[in-house]
C-alpha cells in the first residue's frame, strides 16, 4: 500500500479551501516562486541570473543576498524542470508527515548549505563559478525523505516506476561522485559545471537534519547517545550511573522503610498467633502500611 493512499494521510476534505494563493501549500509556493523569478528572468535576457546568482567575486562586490536568491533562480527550462519536479514529489511527501515550516527551513538550509560547499571548492579550484538553481535544496528534501522512510515506494511520473527513496539516492549519489572526479581531474574551463558540490551540501544538511535535529528523532537519538557511552565505559569496568538513577536513589534513601519496627512486631504477632489475634489498632497499622507500599511501587515502577 503506498503511503499516499492511507487514511490518516488523506487530506480531510472539510479544511480544503477554495482555488487561489490563500490555499496554496508551502510546495507550490516554492514552485510558483520559482517559476515567476524563471520567466522574467527570460523577458529580461538573464538579468535575473546575473543580479540573483551565487559567486565569489558577486559576494566580494556586496551581493550578500545571493546565498539566498540563487535558490530560486535557473539556467535552462530543464533545470527548473527538473528541479522543480523534485520539489513537487519530494516536498509533497514530507507535507504528509511533517509541516511546511519544516519545509522551507530545508529548502533554504539546503541552499545555503550548499552554496557554501561549492563557493569552497571554486576557491580551491580557482574557477570563479557563477551558481543558480535549486538543485542543493531538492535534494535537502529528498535525503530528509530518506531519512524519515528510505525504503517507502514513490511513483514517479518519468520514467512510470515505481522506486523506493534509497534507489533513487545510490543513482544520485553514484552519479555526482562520477560528476565530481570529471570535474577535478579534466576540468573543462570552456562548459560551465554542475555545481556537483552544492549537490553534496544539500544532500549533508537534508540527511543530518532528519536524523539528529528533527522533533521526532531527537529522543532517539540521545537515548541512542547514552547506551553507546554506557557500553563503552562498561568495557573499562565503569558503570555510569544516570541522573534519573541518582534521584531515584535518593528519592528511596529518604522514604520511611515498609518494614519498620512497629510492623515487624505485628508481622511475628502474626506468625505467632495468627492474623485473629491482631487489635483494630494494629490492623490499622498494617493496612496503611500495605497502601505506602502499593504508592511506592507504582511511583518506582
Amino acid at each position: 500500500m503506498s503511503i499516499h493512499s492511507r487514511d490518516y494521510m488523506r487530506e480531510d476534505p472539510s479544511k480544503r479551501r477554495g482555488p487561489g494563493p490563500g490555499s496554496w501549500s508551502i510546495v507550490t509556493w516554492l514552485i510558483v516562486i520559482n517559476g515567476v523569478i524563471f520567466l522574467i528572468d527570460r523577458i529580461m535576457s538573464g538579468a535575473i541570473s546575473d543580479w540573483f546568482g551565487l559567486s565569489l567575486t558577486g559576494l566580494a562586490r556586496g551581493k550578500i543576498w545571493t546565498p539566498l536568491t540563487y535558490q530560486f533562480t535557473h539556467g535552462s527550462v530543464m533545470h527548473i524542470l527538473f528541479n522543480m519536479v523534485g520539489v513537487f514529489f519530494f516536498g509533497r511527501t514530507l507535507l504528509m508527515m511533517t509541516s511546511a515550516r519544516l519545509i522551507l527551513k530545508l529548502y533554504l538550509l539546503g541552499g545555503l548549505v550548499g552554496g557554501a560547499f561549492q563557493l569552497l571548492f571554486s576557491l580551491l579550484m580557482s574557477d570563479g563559478a557563477h551558481i543558480v538553481g535549486a538543485s542543493g535544496s531538492v535534494l535537502a528534501l529528498l535525503f530528509a525523505v530518506v531519512a524519515l522512510l528510505p525504503n517507502q515506494p514513490m511513483r514517479l511520473i518519468f520514467p512510470p516506476v515505481t522506486i523506493t527513496p534509497r534507489i533513487i539516492v545510490i543513482f544520485i549519489l553514484v552519479i555526482n561522485s562520477l560528476t565530481l572526479l570529471m570535474q577535478i581531474v579534466a576540468p573543462n574551463p570552456t562548459q560551465p559545471d554542475t555545481a556537483v558540490m552544492a549537490h553534496f551540501g544539500g544532500m549533508l544538511l537534508g540527511w543530518w537534519y532528519m536524523k539528529y535535529r528533527y522533533e521526532g528523532n531527537q529522543d532517539r537519538y540521545q537515548s541512542g547517545r547514552k547506551k553507546k557511552r554506557s557500553k563503552f565505559a562498561e568495557k573499562f569496568g565503569i558503570r555510569i550511573i544516570t541522573k534519573e538513577e541518582q534521584e531515584k536513589a535518593k528519592r528511596e534513601a529518604s522514604e520511611e522503610p515498609f518494614v519498620n519496627d512497629e510492623v515487624d512486631a505485628i508481622l511475628d504477632k502474626i506468625n505467632e498467633h495468627g492474623f485473629q489475634s491482631l487489635t483494630k489498632e494494629e490492623k490499622k497499622k498494617l493496612d496503611r502500611s500495605s497502601e505506602k507500599l502499593s504508592v511506592r511501587k507504582k511511583r518506582n515502577s
